[in-house]
């Protein structure tokens, strides 16, 4: 891939280095934009929910800095005295540049924050309510990120995004990355969202080429969903699995649905520089 003189000093300028001394602060907009985006992947993740129970749902998104509270806290349903439903979701906002080894160009990863996204899946809100029928996620993590970089093009100046178009690494998305077990704790410290370039950057093809990203999901079954499985085991195994979905302690972790997805502002990070990379540096 052939850089103009414009393009070599963006790459040039932009060797990206984490601080010496880390810190937790975050400035009121990132934190605002991380809300609004957790907020509306909750109601997607939500939509094949009955249109009056949607109109009562009201999200309240608490947003982390550290990997331990988000893996504390639990995605929540409440009904309110008034009729609304009060759905608490989390986020962590994730800084992942900050633990990249060495400091090498190779190892690179994006400046702006990831979203660790814990949420509820919509049958578990079903369940709380006491609702009968099936209601299946109304969203993927392909989709959130997707919805990312339409969000980016959308932001960016139209030459940066005809630029992006026309002779960057473009982004594909592929089907989420099922996690292997129901472990939360390991999915949250050792999952990652994969950059797997396909093609190369090469001057005949203007540098054309694809980079598919798939992010990883765990879900966690709901109570009608345990009980549904339940009651196709023998019976020793089935009081197994009733006895968590009537436990009080276990059931804060039912019906939870795990994901890793770009931000708005990493998306366009990737349309306004590291698409134009001759070799791709996100892992």
């Amino acid at each position: 891939h052939t850089s103009t003189p414009l393009q070599q000093s963006l790459l040039q300028g932009a060797r990206r280095e984490a601080g010496a001394k880390l810190s937790a602060a975050l400035h009121p907009g990132v934190v605002q934009k991380a809300e609004r985006f957790v907020a509306a992947a909750q109601l997607k993740l939500a939509s094949t929910l009955p249109k009056d129970v949607l109109g009562r749902l009201r999200i309240v998104v608490q947003i982390h800095t550290e990997v331990d509270t988000l893996l504390y806290n639990q995605p929540k349903v409440q009904e309110q005295a008034d009729g609304s439903i009060v759905v608490v979701a989390h986020a962590l906002i994730a800084l992942t540049n900050i633990v990249r080894p060495g400091g090498t160009l190779p190892s690179c990863k994006s400046a702006a924050p990831e979203y660790w996204l814990k949420l509820k899946r919509p049958q578990a809100i079903a369940d709380e309510l006491g609702l009968t029928g099936m209601f299946a996620d109304g969203v993927t993590a392909a989709a959130l990120n997707k919805n990312a970089l339409d969000a980016a093009l959308a932001t960016v100046p139209v030459p940066a995004a005809n630029r992006y178009k026309s002779h960057g690494w473009q982004l594909s998305f592929g089907e989420d990355d099922k996690a292997p077990d129901s472990n939360a704790e390991k999915f949250v410290r050792e999952s990652s969202m994969v950059f797997n370039s396909q093609g190369s950057a090469d001057a005949s093809d203007q540098g054309l080429g694809t980079v598919m990203v798939c992010s990883p999901v765990l879900t966690s079954d709901s109570v009608s969903e345990i009980k549904q499985k339940a009651s196709g085991m023998d019976e020793k195994q089935a009081a197994m699995w009733l006895a968590s979905a009537n436990d009080p302690y276990m059931h804060r972790f039912l019906g939870n649905w795990y994901t890793k997805v770009m931000s708005v502002a990493q998306a366009m990070e990737w349309v306004l520089l590291d698409c134009l990379r001759k070799d791709v540096t996100w892992p």
